[in-house]
């Protein structure tokens, strides 16, 4: 089905330093998803070599849980699903994907609970660009008691991938791992256990940065905090490299961090953006340095301060767009519903240019975002729709196409159609 793309459903301009942004919402909301049951979404991943967006989203059934996926074209047709696995009496779930041009195709990871609820696993197949064939599904990490919460990053210079976890072992103690794997053959290359200690490190996040090779690993202390460490492709050292404190403060004992961090790489380096809660609930954002320096206030910048919707495993989705810009996404707390908000972050300031925009209002809850957006396009930002307002046996997937916009000395930079008569 073809959704209609409009050419200004809401703007948000902001003027700073002569020039400005903008966040253009350019689609009415996309059905990506309608049953009865719960879906969530969990990742996006735009593919430049096809110019579309492949949505993953994990629907759950009284005796399983499903992963399925579905391709939407950048200007919001919807395309194919497919299901990336599905099987009765198994639980998969929290599925992350990473897109490789020199083979076409995607590496799918995902967690596979366990009905005994004594074990975890990490599983992952590949899955070519349109879901018509995939690879076996084989185990990343399949050791005793828990592997969690997956999440993949590609290497283009070395044409292989990272995928990073968490473990939780039996004795309580939790840490992050990471295990590389070649993209031609599905080769395991080197593994390293990327951080451990006495205080819980889990939930990783990670990103790749082409300039320097390297990736930036980024995981929660207990949901009190937030460490990383910069990894070189070859995982070389980073077991002993010193922890990157993102953020912490234990002058705050009511300082909670929301697990699923955003992570992305740009132009200058890395952006980490969570939602924490203290004397009050917001969003907020850090940059990291190619080198690994945390840069700007110890606590981050300020996203937003007064919708933020808190809860525990709710992500601010990131990614890099337009112009290097960094955009983020979040579900937000508004008087009715709840509602998904966005934000322009500039490449190289601790401030939000843009936003926050509201992405998607409607009459019931819309939650739990990701997004990925094209490097000279628009991003897609899908969501977890209550379309039943309140019956936890059906949220439906939604998702909307919107787009960081610059413009300098009043004229819009860089190659764009006309995307507004009233902005000038």
């Amino acid at each position: 089905m073809t959704r209609t793309v409009w050419p200004m459903l809401s703007i948000v301009l902001v003027v700073f330093g002569g020039s400005a942004a903008a966040l253009d919402v350019v689609s009415d909301p996309i059905a990506v998803w309608d049953d009865d049951v719960y879906n969530r979404v969990t990742d996006v991943v735009y593919n430049p070599q096809h110019d579309e967006y492949l949505i993953l989203f994990h629907n759950i059934r009284a005796v399983s849980s499903d992963i399925y996926a579905r391709r939407v074209a950048s200007d919001g047709t919807v395309l194919s699903w497919f299901a990336v696995v599905a099987g009765a009496g198994e639980k998969h779930i929290d599925a992350q994907a990473s897109y490789c041009p020199t083979q076409d195709e995607y590496l799918v990871v995902w967690t596979r609970q366990q009905d005994t609820g004594t074990k975890d696993d990490v599983l992952a197949r590949t899955v070519f660009w349109n879901g018509s064939s995939m690879g076996p599904i084989f185990s990343v990490v399949a050791d005793a008691d828990h592997q969690r919460a997956p999440d993949v990053a590609y290497n283009q210079f070395d044409d292989e991938y990272l995928v990073v976890y968490h473990n939780h072992w039996g004795g309580g103690l939790e840490d992050v791992a990471a295990q590389r794997i070649r993209a031609s053959d599905g080769a395991f290359l080197s593994w390293a256990n990327i951080a451990t200690g006495s205080v819980d490190r889990h939930y990783p996040h990670v990103a790749y940065f082409a300039e320097t090779n390297s990736f930036l690993i980024a995981y929660t202390l207990d949901q009190k905090g937030i460490y990383a460490k910069v990894a070189s492709a070859n995982l070389a050292g980073v077991s002993v490299a010193p922890e990157i404190v993102i953020r912490f403060d234990p002058g705050l004992p009511g300082l909670v961090i929301s697990f699923p961090l955003g992570v992305a790489a740009g132009p200058g380096g890395y952006l980490v953006a969570w939602q924490e809660k203290s004397s009050f609930t917001s969003v907020r954002a850090r940059r990291v340095n190619p080198a690994g320096e945390p840069l700007g206030p110890a606590d981050g910048f300020l996203v937003s301060d007064s919708m933020s919707a808190w809860s525990w495993g709710d992500t601010v989705g990131a990614s890099s767009g337009l112009y290097g810009n960094f955009v983020l996404a979040w579900a937000a707390d508004l008087p009715t519903f709840d509602d998904v908000e966005g934000a322009v972050v500039g490449p190289d300031a601790d401030v939000v240019s843009a936003g926050p925009l509201i992405v998607s209002n409607e009459a019931h809850n819309q939650t739990s975002p990701a997004l990925d957006c094209a490097a000279s396009g628009a991003c897609l930002v899908a969501y977890r729709d209550d379309d039943s307002q309140g019956a936890q046996a059906d949220f439906d997937v939604r998702a909307r196409l919107f787009r960081p916009v610059v413009f300098s000395d009043r004229f819009e930079t860089g190659n764009l159609s006309p995307w507004s008569s009233s902005v000038p």
